[in-house]
């Protein structure tokens, strides 16, 4: 098995179900989230032919993220929050650096 096949596999690994796109890849094997499409896409208004040529995925894989960016809109929209909420946390509570350790 060479390098490209191993990592693929390890590109699909984290995905639970791979019949279809998580959060994460609107494709197997790459690495473009549907969030990412979605906002190019839907949030940026640039048409689906140019969001696939600029990410490097065909037009269909463009479709399907989109397919599931609103099928599963209140997930997707449960999930940045959960990941705002987090980076929020994580910067009220790291050291700020006018702070002096004790």
């Amino acid at each position: 098995m060479d390098g490209d096949d191993r990592s693929s596999h390890r590109d699909d690994a984290h995905r639970p179900d791979r019949r279809r796109p998580r959060r994460g890849t609107p494709h197997r094997g790459t690495r473009i989230g549907v969030r990412h499409v979605a906002a190019r896409a839907v949030d940026a208004g640039q048409p689906p032919a140019h969001v696939a040529d600029q990410l490097g995925i065909s037009l269909s894989e463009v479709y399907e993220a989109l397919s599931y960016y609103y099928a599963h809109l209140e997930e997707l929209r449960e999930f940045e929050r959960t990941n705002e909420a987090a980076f929020d946390r994580v910067e009220n509570e790291s050291l700020k650096p006018n702070k002096r350790v004790q």
